[in-house]
């Protein structure tokens, strides 16, 4: 039946040619290059903000320790592994004169005209990045004698914001502190 499209016999498939093949495989090797191009560009990006963050931190190590891991006697946490967000945030408020104004926080107030050292927002990023990229030091124990369970239960108000397992909440600032030193 002319017209009936049931009844027509379909279109042979049109087989690409040799050139269609060719500028398709031709197409997909240039899009693959550009990929691993960007790709490169931004491991090589990443490096490089790494080892600025780690030249300047050679600033900082004498408080908070070659590898982030803090000191207790000087009242310096630890800041290796912790979110890189939460420490440019810190740091920014030191800059800005948020933190370390109160004459009772004498740690604060020392910490505070260290950022002259670290004059851009680019050099805190650094600086975040590599802390944030080193690895998690447990910290030895400096407290004895507490109560565990009185621990636990003070720590429900916490968890509101630090989460059950105090690994933090970006969402509302608030850092990860587990495994951040007991007597800090």
């Amino acid at each position: 039946i002319a017209g009936d499209s049931a009844s027509e016999e379909p279109a042979a498939a049109h087989a690409p040619s040799h050139d269609e093949h060719a500028a398709g495989a031709n197409y997909l090797k240039a899009a693959l290059e550009s990929t691993v191009r960007a790709q490169g560009q931004a491991m090589a990006q990443a490096q490089a903000q790494l080892d600025h963050g780690k030249a300047l931190y050679q600033n900082c190590f004498a408080c908070h320790g070659a590898q982030g891991e803090g000191n207790v006697l000087l009242k310096s946490p630890a800041l290796a592994a912790q979110e890189s967000w939460y420490i440019l945030s810190q740091l920014q408020k030191y800059k800005n004169g948020v933190r370390g104004k109160h004459p009772e926080d004498i740690e604060g107030m020392m910490m505070a005209p260290l950022l002259a050292l670290l004059p851009q927002t680019s050099d805190m990023e650094a600086v975040s990045t590599y802390l944030s990229s080193l690895p998690f030091q447990k910290p030895p124990a400096q407290l004895s004698g507490g109560d565990l369970e009185a621990g636990k239960a003070l720590y429900v108000a916490c968890a509101a914001c630090h989460g059950a397992n105090g690994l933090g909440n970006p969402d509302l600032k608030s850092p990860a502190i587990a495994g951040q030193a007991d007597w800090y």
